[in-house]
């Protein structure tokens, strides 16, 4: 009985020995693979977190934009200031042209070109001024661009216009000061 106790224990320790062994070579062979997926795992959080990222900038800018297209489309059609004896007109198309014309008497002096809305500016890429009287016209090639700072008013009719590129009319009128124009 002793001699099988001890055998008994004695297999017991042998198998727990090749057993502990074959276990070890385990860990050690399943060590890259857990190394690798581990890596895998923090690639795709990072992709994850990359895709959030450029998700997040992709909404705030169709969000700006739906705002811009929105303030442009405020800022559509014809609008008025009249001065003592000088009439300034500034014409905002769908189309993203524009034209801005000064007239005293049968003189009308423009500008004409394309503009871009951000918030509350209008950035007018001047492309062609020129002066027209009955009898007469001049034009001639620009390449400038003026800032129009614009607020619609509540009533959606007037619109408050400051602009220091915009050129001071017959009357003496600056625009820098902010001047109201109705809608034509």
């Amino acid at each position: 009985m002793k001699k099988l106790i001890f055998t008994i224990i004695i297999l017991i320790s042998l198998s727990a020995a090749v057993f502990s062994q074959e276990a070890s070579e385990a860990d050690t062979s399943e060590n890259p693979w857990k190394e690798i997926g581990q890596q895998g795992m923090k690639a795709l959080k990072e992709t994850g977190k990359f895709f959030k990222d450029a998700g997040i900038e992709i909404g705030s800018t169709v969000k700006e934009s739906v705002k811009s297209a929105v303030a442009s489309e405020k800022c559509y059609g014809e609008w008025v200031y009249k001065g003592k004896s000088t009439k300034t007109v500034i014409s905002c198309n769908s189309d993203g042209t524009m034209l801005i014309e000064q007239k005293t008497g049968l003189e009308t002096q423009y500008w004409k070109g394309v503009y871009t809305v951000a918030l509350n500016t209008i950035t007018f890429s001047v492309k062609e001024s020129g002066t027209k009287t009955l009898f007469s016209s001049k034009s001639e090639q620009a390449d400038e661009n003026w800032l129009l700072l614009y607020t619609v008013q509540d009533d959606e009719v007037s619109m408050k216009i400051i602009s220091s590129q915009i050129p001071a009319d017959k009357d003496g009128t600056k625009f820098s000061k902010g001047i109201i124009f109705t809608k034509k």
